[in-house]
């Protein structure tokens, strides 16, 4: 709101606000028609020569639309595009610094492999409850867990490692939303579970979130015990098995 007054304060008539206002609408109308383009062809799969109507018919009204409001851009057609350029540059600085932190958090990560030489216990105290590590990694052991075990004497019992993924589709059924996984043998008592979203879910890291994520891990769980062998039962597992639910349900 108080952008939108400064910038009505600035010009100093209702032509130069209304060449801005045409600029930005003629603007908006290429960009929609090239996104509708794109999705009659990759989604759609429409028939060639329905798109190639559709994009001269639309071309034709909107090219006239915007080759004339291009004459208006010294005249206040200009803040639609610099108000444009501001927001793309904040985008794109957004952009570079996430994957400079992806790349930085994949080239800094752990091996698996030196986790599980660590041992069971990982040469610390184990003290009951459950330690949920966010990472953006899918793979390997975020290099904030190993500073974490090699400054502080005590972990939690078992340990999840937490990795949120969006992928390019509408919404993901709530019953396909975790993937779990063990890391190591029983005995670590560490997993890996891996959180999927579409462009649509709202990710919360609330109280429900951690419910659901430990009702999947409890789900794993006894889906692996089913799968074991019926002799020799370990009163180890049964007890581990046990922690967890009353832990998730506090």
């Amino acid at each position: 709101m108080i952008g939108c007054i400064a910038v009505t304060t600035r010009f100093k008539n209702q032509n130069q606000i209304g060449n801005a206002y045409g600029t930005a609408v003629a603007i908006v109308m290429l960009v929609t028609t090239f996104l509708m383009v794109l999705v009659m062809v990759l989604v759609w799969r429409c028939h060639w020569i329905l798109v190639f109507v559709f994009t001269v018919l639309s071309l034709v009204v909107e090219g006239a639309y915007f080759s004339a409001v291009l004459l208006k851009i010294n005249q206040g057609g200009w803040v639609p595009l610099v108000v444009a350029a501001v927001f793309l540059l904040v985008m794109l600085v957004w952009n570079y610094v996430k994957i400079k932190r992806y790349e930085f958090q994949v080239h800094s990560k752990v091996s698996m492999s030196w986790i599980l030489g660590l041992g069971p216990s990982l040469g610390l105290v184990w003290v009951p409850g459950v330690g949920l590590v966010y990472s953006e990694l899918a793979s390997g052991v975020p290099h904030i867990f190993s500073h974490f075990i090699t400054n502080l004497p005590a972990i939690h019992s078992t340990v999840v490692f937490v990795c949120v993924k969006y992928l390019p589709v509408y919404t993901v059924p709530e019953e396909e939303r975790f993937l779990v996984k063990r890391i190591g043998s029983k005995t670590f008592r560490m997993f890996r579970c891996v959180a999927r979203y579409g462009y649509k879910d709202l990710h919360k890291k609330d109280d429900d979130f951690e419910n659901k994520l430990f009702n999947k891990l409890l789900s794993f769980i006894r889906v692996e015990r089913m799968m074991e062998p019926v002799s020799n039962p370990s009163n180890s597992s049964c007890a581990y098995r046990c922690s967890l639910t009353h832990q998730s349900r506090e």
